[in-house]
C-alpha cells in the first residue's frame, strides 16, 4: 500500500498546510502560549514619596584659597561640606503591591562631592578653578552631593533609609542663591513600616529635593556660629 508523503511549504505559512489531527494540535498548542504569557505577573512598579521639616546646621566646613578680587572681594574656596537636618515626617514605599509607612523622626545628611565657591551672593561651581565665575553662579553649575535620610541611629526596626547622588550637572546637585538653599538628586528609599515591619523601596529613580534657607557662615577662617539650615526634604519615586 502506498504512502503519501507530507510536504512542508517554507516559511511562516507553513503551519497553515497542516491538516487533520496536526492541525488540531496546532491550534492548541498556540492557544497555550497564549493563556501562559497572559498568565505572567506584570512587571512590579516601584514608587513612594516623603516628606520630612526640620533645622539642623553646616557641620563640616572645609577652606582653602580666597579667590577674591576688586569686584568680588570674598569668594572662599570650599573642599568640603556637610549638612545635618534633624526632620519630622512621613516616608512610603511602594515595591509592586506591597507599601511600607513610617512616620516619625528622621535625620538628612547633605554631603558636597566637589570643590565649590561660596560668596555673599551665594554659591559658585569649580569650573576650571576660576573662582567666582558669574557662568557658575547657583544653579548655572551646581556642585555634586549626595543626601542621606536615615532614621536616628538606623535601628533595625521601623523607619527609612534613602541615598539619592547627584551629576553636579544643571538640574542635579546642590546650589545657593542668596539664603536659599536647594538640593536635588536620585535615588532609591527603602522604607520599613511601623506595623508590619515590612519593607519596601521606592526604586533608583526617586527624585529628591531639599529646599530651605541657610544662614552662611561667611568670615572663616575667623571662628563663626555654624550655619542655620532650616528647610523641607521631600522625595517622589515613580520607577516602573
Amino acid at each position: 500500500m502506498a504512502h503519501k508523503v507530507l510536504t512542508m511549504k517554507k516559511g511562516p505559512v507553513a503551519a497553515l498546510a497542516v491538516r487533520g489531527p496536526l492541525r488540531k494540535g496546532f491550534a492548541v498548542f498556540i492557544g497555550l502560549v497564549g493563556l501562559i504569557a497572559a498568565a505572567q505577573p506584570a512587571a512590579a512598579a516601584n514608587g513612594g514619596t516623603g516628606t520630612g521639616t526640620g533645622s539642623g546646621e553646616e557641620t563640616v566646613l572645609t577652606t582653602r584659597d580666597d579667590r577674591g578680587t576688586a569686584l568680588r572681594p570674598f569668594c572662599l574656596e570650599v573642599t568640603a561640606s556637610t549638612y545635618v537636618v534633624p526632620v519630622t515626617g512621613a516616608f512610603t514605599a511602594t515595591d509592586g503591591t506591597g507599601t511600607a509607612t513610617y512616620v516619625g523622626a528622621a535625620t538628612v545628611t547633605i554631603t558636597t562631592n566637589e570643590n565649590y565657591y561660596i560668596s555673599p551672593e551665594g554659591t559658585y561651581g569649580n569650573f576650571n578653578a576660576l573662582g567666582c565665575d558669574p557662568a557658575t553662579f547657583g544653579p548655572a553649575d551646581p556642585v555634586a552631593a549626595t543626601i542621606r535620610v536615615t532614621t536616628p541611629g538606623s535601628p533595625p526596626g521601623a523607619g527609612v533609609d534613602c541615598t539619592a547622588e547627584s551629576t553636579g550637572t544643571v538640574g542635579s546637585g546642590y546650589f545657593r542663591v542668596g539664603t536659599a538653599f536647594t538640593v536635588n538628586a536620585t535615588g532609591p528609599c527603602i522604607v520599613t513600616d511601623s506595623l508590619t515591619g515590612v519593607s519596601a523601596s521606592s526604586g533608583a529613580n526617586t527624585q529628591h529635593l531639599f529646599e530651605g534657607q541657610l544662614a552662611p557662615c561667611l568670615n572663616p577662617p575667623v571662628p563663626c556660629n555654624a550655619s542655620t539650615l532650616t528647610g523641607t526634604a521631600s522625595y517622589l519615586g515613580a520607577n516602573l
